[in-house]
């Protein structure tokens, strides 16, 4: 502390601030917006407010409501901005950001979460003017009604235990039973200023679950919520272009299936695939090998048979080389 002449009360010259630490991780979302600036956001959460704006994204001329990532690609919903009319099941390539399938609506969805455990994407949806737990068929978008939620959710998330967590418009954390739609509660996050279309997800590698708020009276803030207790912790807001970024489909890349795949292997492949240790690529015998991230940006040019990871932030990549199939790795 700083010592001013005179001054007597030493004990109040004193501040402790907790800064936090976290490991980062890839998030991603999309900016929900009646207007303008409308598409596909990398976020760190140590720092949302320095989002990363990768392309412009507006499927077919509608906004994007809802998202999230399975097998290589975004599944989403679409719908009207001023009138929040549903619109369209699109499923995007995660490099061009393009459509290659759509397919027309008439289901409002508020948010979905892809569950490893029953392979199934879940969802939160309104029928007959009343909101269920349902599941959707990622082949045309068609819906499976389950059964009638208890009380209105707008968010939903799954664990890797299969749990479905939701927050209701009061506010608390629930988790949601998958047969009856009923809810149990969590805890208060202590965010009580709840508005539709905002959303949440769990980075399945260590469990954190985080929430991409919207309200009446502000919307963009992340949080981390305590799936245990409920309570919610501000990271920041995500920003765009100097203002606050309404976000929506929040997802984490994720491919449990093929961590840590194609193990090294003391001889080279006869089918020409490329090998990965966990952080090694391994293309024997190629001149160059090139890692991209899933934005199609190139992020390693390394000259020769090998191209080291270590150093990328974790998340899935796509590793080519000449006369090479290319490999999907996610670490």
């Amino acid at each position: 502390f700083t010592k001013v002449e005179g001054d007597t009360f030493l004990a109040d010259d004193t501040a402790t601030i907790d800064l936090p630490n976290f490991s980062d991780v890839p998030l991603h979302g999309f900016r929900w917006d009646p207007y303008d600036y409308l598409g596909a956001m990398a976020i760190h959460p140590n720092r949302p407010d320095q989002a990363l704006w990768l392309h412009d994204c507006m499927p077919n001329t509608y906004r994007i409501s809802t998202a999230d990532y399975y097998d290589g690609h975004v599944y989403a919903f679409t719908g009207d901005g001023e009138s929040y009319l549903p619109r369209e099941f699109v499923v995007l390539d995660t490099l061009t950001w393009t459509p290659v399938k759509s397919v027309a609506i008439s289901n409002l969805v508020f948010d979905m979460t892809y569950d490893y455990t029953d392979s199934k994407m879940w969802a939160i949806v309104i029928n007959n003017d009343k909101q269920a737990l349902a599941t959707v068929n990622l082949d045309n978008g068609s819906l499976r009604l389950v059964a009638p939620t208890d009380r209105s959710l707008s968010t939903l998330a799954a664990d890797t235990r299969g749990t479905l967590y939701a927050i209701a418009n009061d506010g608390v954390l629930y988790t949601v039973d998958k047969s009856s739609g009923e809810t149990s509660a969590v805890g208060p996050t202590g965010v009580t200023d709840i508005q539709l279309y905002h959303s949440m997800t769990f980075d399945r590698r260590s469990g954190r679950l985080f929430w991409a708020h919207n309200g009446y009276e502000s919307s963009g803030e992340l949080y981390e919520l305590n799936p245990a207790t409920g309570a919610a912790q501000l990271l920041g807001t995500v920003m765009h272009d100097g203002y606050p970024s309404h976000t929506v489909g929040l997802y984490i890349p994720y491919d449990r299936e093929i961590t840590g795949i194609n193990a090294a292997t003391a001889s080279a492949p006869s089918d020409g695939s490329i090998l990965f240790d966990g952080t090694t690529a391994t293309a024997p015998g190629a001149k160059a090998v090139t890692v991209t991230d899933i934005a199609g940006r190139t992020v390693i040019a390394a000259h020769g048979p090998k191209a080291d990871l270590s150093a990328l932030p974790h998340g899935l990549y796509i590793v080519r080389a000449n006369g090479f199939k290319a490999l999907k790795v996610n670490f």
